[in-house]
């Protein structure tokens, strides 16, 4: 009879049982662990289930019946509290801990680890603590300190960091604790027992070392680094991910095809999707106390920590991780935020020149940028980009090589639509960045317009949104787009067929030369002059900005007043079809006056240099001689007007000498044209 009723606890454990490495069949079996679980919880099964229970105190039936128990109390949330309930049940499960079960020698490694875990999914599922536990607390730290099997120490991890969620407090040293986990990261071998509810065996540890980064009250991120479990750390995650170093010979550029390639899952059950985000708050909690003594890591781009950290920012593993976490998409969007916090470290404080440098080489290496844009494509919403987009416009302003990095990677990933929805309706920092780094691509090479216009140009290719942006309520916006467009002129007219085209765009930006903010009608001004710059074509739609420029001729910031004398000697540099305009608003006049007269050398500089291209035009030449402009230039060379220190710091480079050659050069045409 004995024999018969072990046999058909075998069977139960069979059709109930999670096997550690086999995937077929789980759900069945949840299926009818939960039916087994609820059904031991009825009130006419209660003398069956007692009797059942009873054989975890027998050697023969201790391993089969806690098999049942294990997931049924996965499965099942009421037969967890009707086990918490019972102290002589709860006493069962610590009793096998306490070796008081004849355990063959065989079955007892797997049998604690079992029943360790068993008391963790109570907890879990009732979101308390049972008494009975409680009172064992001196005993289940004991297990997590001071055995030597790792696997019974990483399951005694997550019991003890579900206690600590619970409100269970515990004195144990961090010292202590810090070298428990550190023998399992070391001599992790033979894991016996699948975790329960897809945790990683990992998992507990991890979460007790977030616990103890936030509770203690000593310097835990100082005892980390010096212990040496954050290098462990990050040694056993990038073994566990199979980091490999990028190759030397290819460049790890990332495109559309590489969510065709066949993704391989890394190794959960070791560490879980949840591990991967724990180990990520305690890497952005020691980064952010430990900052000077973290950043060096990200500096070499062979470093561990590089590595793995760009593999868990690669398409790859995102796509895995969203697939291999309930959370889906929200997990891996959530891993990539964490992931880029931890990459503007370096950024967030005073680091020496060469750690910088060695810093950008280490992430263009990586092609941190590509990867940046190609996860907020497709994991980010439009609230969640401010922090990636923010680090890609640091990289791309802060060092030329992010710049061909930058246009190349959205070339590949079709990323050019994407920047076009976020100019357009994202959240103002975004919107700012955006336009900064384009600018600052037209800026830096010709060779960029035509990826920005492609940019801006829209869905609807009627660049609608250049007229949005212009006239955005925040300054700091159409400031910095008035810029861009003036860059996107600065080394050609590729530019000029669209604004000639559509000349809502350039009214737009003429009506920004009065814009009430001091930034905005600078970059204006810089804009309607590189209109003017390359050609004439843009002369007739150029005409009412005239007057608008005069009145900039005395605005109290001198780079502004530089541009505007720049841009209405652009006016007149190509053809004399505003001449008369010109004349009308007695632009010559006022051009003249802030070239003899302007406190800057700098504005002056651009004066006179406008007044050079306006003598191109007779009819503005006779209007410089009609204003005895020889006379006047001529006093200006003998005067020496003290000058303001601005205005000698304004720009180094621009002197009273050069200001003077400049006026000597200018009389010399006036006067060759007068004979």
């Amino acid at each position: 009879m004995e024999e018969m009723i072990f046999m058909s606890v075998g069977c139960l454990a069979a059709l109930t049982h999670l096997p550690l490495d086999v995937l077929d069949g789980l759900d069945s079996k949840r299926k009818v662990a939960h039916y087994i679980g609820e059904k031991l919880t009825e009130k006419a099964m209660e003398k069956t289930a007692e009797e059942y229970l009873k054989m975890l105190r027998h050697p023969h039936g201790c391993s089969n019946v806690l098999k049942v128990i294990y997931s049924c109390c996965q499965a099942s949330r009421n037969f967890c509290g009707y086990l918490a309930s019972s102290t002589k049940h709860m006493e069962s499960f610590l009793g096998i801990l306490q070796g008081m079960v004849d355990l063959a020698d065989m079955e007892v490694n797997a049998v604690l680890e079992m029943t360790i875990n068993v008391l963790s999914v109570i907890v879990v599922q009732l979101e308390d603590v049972p008494t009975d536990l409680i009172e064992a607390t001196v005993m289940m730290v004991s297990i997590f300190l001071e055995s030597t099997v790792a696997s019974h120490t990483a399951a005694a991890a997550l019991l003890f960091s579900q206690m600590i969620y619970n409100g269970i407090g515990v004195e144990v040293s961090a010292e202590e604790m810090v070298l428990a986990a550190m023998s399992v990261f070391t001599d992790l071998t033979q894991v016996c027992v699948r975790c329960p509810f897809d945790y990683g065996v990992l998992d507990g540890l991890l979460l007790l070392l977030c616990q103890l980064l936030e509770m203690s009250e000593i310097p835990m991120s100082r005892l980390y680094l010096e212990s040496g479990i954050w290098n462990v750390l990050w040694h056993r995650l990038a073994q566990m991910l199979q980091v490999r170093p990028p190759s030397a010979n290819l460049q790890d550029m990332e495109s559309e095809e590489e969510d065709m390639q066949p993704v391989t899952d890394p190794d959960w059950a070791l560490v879980s999707p949840q591990g991967i985000m724990a180990i990520l708050q305690i890497g952005i909690s020691i980064f952010s106390k430990e900052t000077f003594q973290c950043v060096p890591s990200l500096a070499k781009a062979d470093s561990i920590l590089s590595l793995t950290v760009m593999h868990l920012l690669s398409g790859q593993f995102l796509q895995a991780l969203s697939k291999g976490s309930l959370a889906g998409p929200n997990m891996a969007s959530e891993a990539m935020l964490n992931l880029t916090q931890i990459c503007c470290f370096p950024f967030a404080v005073d680091m020496n020149e060469d750690l910088l440098i060695g810093v950008y080489s280490s992430f263009y290496a990586n092609n941190l940028l590509s990867k940046l844009l190609r996860g907020s494509m497709k994991y980010l919403q439009a609230d969640q980009l401010e922090m990636p987009v923010g680090l890609m416009s640091r990289l791309v302003l802060g060092d030329p090589n992010f710049v061909l990095q930058f246009a190349e990677s959205v070339l590949t990933s079709n990323a050019v639509n994407f920047l076009f929805r976020i100019v357009s309706s994202g959240p103002l920092s975004v919107v700012c960045d955006i336009i900064s780094i384009c600018s600052h691509l037209v800026r830096s090479s010709p060779d960029y317009v035509e990826l920005v216009l492609q940019v801006f140009q829209g869905t609807d290719e009627d660049f609608s949104v250049l007229e949005t942006i212009l006239q955005h309520p925040a300054a700091v916006v159409r400031s910095r787009s008035c810029s861009m467009m003036g860059n996107m002129m600065k080394h050609s007219d590729a530019f000029y067929a669209v604004l000639a085209q559509r000349t809502t765009i350039v009214k737009t930006l003429e009506n920004c030369l009065h814009d009430e903010d001091a930034t905005v009608r600078k970059s204006s001004s810089y804009a309607v002059g590189n209109a003017g710059y390359h050609s004439a074509e843009l002369y007739p739609v150029l005409r009412p900005a005239i007057p608008f420029l005069i009145t900039l001729l005395s605005d109290p910031v001198a780079k502004t007043r530089a541009n505007a004398a720049s841009a209405l000697g652009n006016l007149a540099l190509h053809a004399a079809d505003l001449c008369a305009d010109l004349t009308k608003h007695k632009a010559v006049d006022s051009v003249l006056e802030v070239a003899c007269h302007d406190s800057q050398y700098s504005v002056q500089e651009c004066a006179l240099a406008s007044l050079k291209s306006m003598c191109d035009q007779s009819p503005l030449r006779n209007v410089l001689q009609s204003l005895k402009a020889i006379d006047k230039l001529e006093h200006m060379t003998h005067l020496s007007t003290p000058r303001p220190r601005s205005a000698l710091i304004a720009r180094k480079s621009i002197s009273v000498t050069t200001v003077m050659q400049h006026c000597h050069k200018l009389i010399k045409i006036l006067e060759s044209s007068g004979r």
